[in-house]
């Protein structure tokens, strides 16, 4: 995906950073700790915004809001961000997240936002979400059941599986959650697009909508 934005940075003028999380700590088959952005004390989130800083840092860059894109874990990933850090995001692109936190103050977290200011010391700044652009995208053939959780998981809570049995259906619950609390969403279901398989006709989408947002933003200057 990296390389696929090399293009899109050279229209925009944009730098693209492409973070490669560490798996397996403490336990080696582990490759999920990022998504629900705190891990054994270690606050991925945080993590992202120190990355973002050294490279503003060394290449002088304006990196005070930045677009956000992340597919399947990394779509889990940047709607949890973008919860914590709305203030820092220009634009936030969630793509076909497995499981998803509904932003819905009455469902504890993590599938709601019920208790995130015991959890990460913040309430969601709704005010400021809807200051961000934001993209759900999702492949029309997206419809695999495999991402139900099993009681036996330890992923496992109640309503866990309440906003769906696809990623199309989960994503749907998201964007309504969103846009009951005034968040703005443009969702996308790309036709000939699964999980796994049309991922250009998916970036394709992706880098038009963050191209909107920037040729926006730059007649606002």
């Amino acid at each position: 995906m990296r390389t696929q934005f090399a293009a899109f940075a050279e229209e925009h003028g944009v730098m693209v950073l492409s973070p490669l999380f560490v798996a397996g700590i403490g336990d080696p088959t582990d490759v999920h700790n990022y998504k629900l952005i705190e891990y054994r004390g270690i606050r991925f989130d945080e993590v992202l915004l120190a990355m973002v800083e050294q490279v503003a840092q060394i290449y002088r860059l304006a990196a005070e809001r930045f677009l956000l894109f992340g597919f399947s874990g990394g779509g889990q990933f940047v709607h949890r961000f973008l919860y914590l850090h709305p203030r820092r995001l220009q634009a936030a692109s969630i793509g076909a997240p497995g499981l998803v936190t509904l932003l819905d103050d009455q469902q504890p977290w993590w599938v709601g936002t019920g208790g995130l200011a015991s959890t990460f010391g913040v309430e969601p700044d709704i005010a400021a979400m809807r200051e961000v652009a934001v993209q759900m995208i999702v492949g029309a053939d997206d419809t695999d059941t495999d991402i139900l959780v099993e009681p036996e998981s330890r992923l496992y809570m109640p309503a866990v599986n309440d906003a769906g049995a696809t990623r199309i259906e989960r994503l749907q619950a998201l964007a309504r959650s969103f846009r009951a609390a005034g968040v703005q969403v443009r969702f996308d279901l790309v036709s000939g697009a699964g999980h796994d398989t049309g991922e250009e006709l998916v970036l394709d989408r992706v880098q038009e909508f963050f191209g909107t947002v920037l040729a926006g933003s730059r007649r606002a200057v």
